[in-house]
């Protein structure tokens, strides 16, 4: 019988502390809950006014959410943005996904939340402030 593998969380999260950059991959096909609950952990992990950007990179999620989700989703991202006290990029280089990632950054009510196609000008936005 081969080994029993288990599939990667859907999204892992990573911190860089020597720049103050929070790093969010995710891939698969989260669920709502599954982004309420990464959110959940960084806020709780992270003390109000840290002053730390997050760089979130859905490229490879394969599934885009559901329109009644995104309005949640943009809620989300403020949350974290207004809690952590820095900028929020949001990359999606996936070409028929990338306009989803876009609106929600664009419905958000902070300047502070982006969204890019490519990770290299998001990085370079919350390390330089200039894109």
């Amino acid at each position: 019988m081969p080994p029993r593998t288990t599939p990667p969380p859907p999204f892992e999260v990573s911190f860089d502390a020597d720049r103050r950059l929070l790093h969010v991959v995710g891939r698969g096909v989260p669920s709502l809950a599954d982004r309420v609950a990464w959110v959940n952990q960084v806020v709780n992990g992270h003390a109000p006014g840290a002053g730390i950007d997050v760089l979130i990179d859905v490229t490879d999620v394969t599934t885009m959410p559901e329109a009644e989700e995104c309005g949640h989703i943009v809620r989300l991202m403020e949350k974290l943005q207004q809690h952590l006290g820095g900028r929020v990029a949001i990359v999606n280089a996936r070409a028929g996904n990338a306009t989803t990632t876009h609106l929600i950054a664009a419905y958000a009510a902070s300047v502070d939340i982006r969204a890019f196609t490519d990770g290299n000008r998001a990085r370079n936005w919350l390390l330089t402030g200039a894109e």
